[in-house]
């Protein structure tokens, strides 16, 4: 049978009056899920570990004497992360992770000087941090200047792994966490609504 407007506009109304459970569910859900996370990313020990391989790039010029345009940090993660240079990284390495994983664990950033860039390691080992950083600052200078726009390049510098909090995700899985809490408390109300067979008068 099908249900008129009255049907709906009484469900919508006793929906509606159990706002409070809704909020509650989303702030829970948000708790539970965000917590945690931040406490394993801050507090109880599930820590990225993270070093630089400090690289100058000294650009090369052009046949009519102009040099060559800087190369952006997302040309620098993506050519650091190619088979070209994981290949000769993995050979020159005795790691003991794959190279798929060796690539998810490099980056690269570029700050105000275009001139310096920062090949970046980030792993949950101290230990396997400090030591593809070893390898990348023996074979990154030849891989670099390998590339037509490059005239030369240098390591300046080795930093060694730190505890490095990745709290750029923290509010995505506060956000995660409500979403889920609403969607259930939504569900979970809709149901005990039409399980209701309670009558309801005026009086």
């Amino acid at each position: 049978m099908e249900r008129d407007g009255s049907y709906y506009r009484k469900f919508t109304s006793m929906f509606l009056k159990k706002w409070k459970v809704l909020l509650l569910s989303t702030i829970a859900g948000a708790l539970i899920l965000g917590i945690p996370y931040t406490l394993s990313k801050t507090v109880i020990g599930n820590f990225d570990y993270r070093a630089e391989v400090s690289v100058h790039v000294k650009y090369g010029e052009d046949s009519a004497g102009n040099m060559y345009d800087y190369i952006n940090f997302y040309t620098w993660g993506q050519w650091i992360t190619s088979d070209k240079y994981l290949d000769p990284l993995v050979d020159a390495g005795k790691f003991t992770v794959s190279k798929d994983e060796l690539k998810s664990y490099l980056t690269a950033e570029v700050q105000a000087d275009q001139r310096v860039v920062f090949f970046v390691i980030t792993t949950h080992d101290p230990k396997l941090t400090d030591e593809i950083a070893s390898v990348i600052s023996e074979t990154v200078t030849g891989f670099v200047t390998d590339i037509d726009e490059v005239d030369s390049a240098e390591v300046f510098n080795v930093s060694k792994a730190e505890k490095y909090f990745v709290y750029k995700n923290i509010p995505q899985v506060f956000m995660l966490g409500a979403i889920i809490g609403l969607f259930v408390s939504c569900i979970v109300v809709r149901l005990l609504i039409l399980m209701d067979d309670s009558l309801y008068t005026k009086d």
